[in-house]
């Protein structure tokens, strides 16, 4: 293994881990967004 491959497994590694943290903060807002959008229109969620 070259220094080339380890430097994109660590880079690759750690872009993973970040878009792993977003989507997980992105589906909760998302919950969030679907839930208030649902009890606006008397608790159905179409």
């Amino acid at each position: 293994m070259d220094a080339a491959t380890v430097i994109g497994g660590a880079v690759w590694g750690s872009v993973r881990a970040a878009r792993a943290l977003l989507d997980r903060r992105l589906m909760r807002q998302w919950a969030l967004v679907w839930e208030s959008v649902g009890t606006r229109r008397g608790g159905r969620i179409a």
